[in-house]
């Protein structure tokens, strides 16, 4: 066993190909696995916490854009939760988030892992997540939970996950739109709307598409900005600013729409009711 600290008093250690680490004034811990090594943990009793509640992060391959894929999940038990993913995809390793003493509750992982599932929207990641557009409301505990975020992140990038270090600006609410089971993500600002990176926009074009639009639209495809990687959809490979929420819409969407009646809040606002 190996144990190793560092100034930020996050202690860490390692047995086993598994490694266990939280800051030290934190009620949380990060265990990282790999595929392969699942089956040890329950011989490992420092990690007997992955029995309960928590959430957990499948990390797999990264494609041509160096986009590594993740799934992003919450269980009432851990360890039988990603022991079951085995069976499902591909993935090569896994990091969760316990809690050391029985803090969380059911309402409080799936708020953090619909945070969680947003900001990998946001970041350089492939999500697997297909229904994201879950109510984020909470009775209590929203607070502590938001001062906790920054803890999940720190131990993310320790253990080798840096996607998150740069996710979105929390002074701008995010507005999403949905276009089957994908989703594009975006922010209004100045008068402008800037879809970003990573979101998507639907490959066909509707009956409806104004020529306008579907110009754009090329121009878009022939800039690299929106590239298709197979499938009925496209990505944003930048961020990039609309002259309008509608024409962002239309765009995402594959059709002419109000942008104004698409766009909604993680919690359901549209962005007429914001703005």
């Amino acid at each position: 066993m190996q144990n190793i600290q560092n100034p930020r008093e996050l202690h860490m250690k390692i047995m086993q190909n598994v490694k266990i680490c939280d800051y030290l004034d934190s009620t949380l811990q990060a265990i990282h696995v790999l595929r392969a090594g699942i089956k040890n943990l329950k011989d490992i009793p420092e990690t007997s916490n992955l029995e309960g509640m928590g959430i957990y992060f499948l990390i797999g391959d990264s494609d041509e854009l160096e986009r590594p894929e993740i799934y992003i999940g919450e269980s009432e038990n851990v360890l039988k939760r990603i022991t079951e993913h085995t069976d499902n995809f591909d993935w090569n390793s896994c990091i969760c988030i316990v809690s050391l003493k029985n803090y969380f509750n059911k309402a409080f992982i799936k708020y953090l892992e619909t945070r969680f599932i947003l900001k990998a929207n946001l970041s350089n990641c492939r999500v697997r997540n297909k229904n994201t557009s879950q109510n984020t409301d909470l009775e209590y505990g929203k607070i502590t939970l938001e001062r906790v975020i920054p803890d999940i992140e720190g131990y993310l990038s320790t253990l080798g996950f840096t996607s998150f270090e740069k996710t979105e600006d929390s002074s701008d609410p995010i507005f999403q739109c949905s276009i089957g089971n994908e989703v594009a993500y975006g922010k209004y600002q100045n008068g402008k709307f800037t879809v970003l990176k990573n979101s998507n926009a639907r490959y066909d074009e509707s009956s409806s598409m104004s020529l306008h639009n579907s110009l754009l639209k090329k121009v878009l495809v022939d800039s690299g900005i929106l590239k298709n990687l197979g499938g009925n959809s496209y990505i944003f490979t930048e961020d990039y600013a609309f002259n309008s929420p509608s024409s962002a819409a239309c765009i995402v969407k594959g059709q002419n729409i109000s942008g104004w009646l698409v766009w909604k809040t993680m919690d359901g606002r549209l962005l007429k009711d914001v703005y």
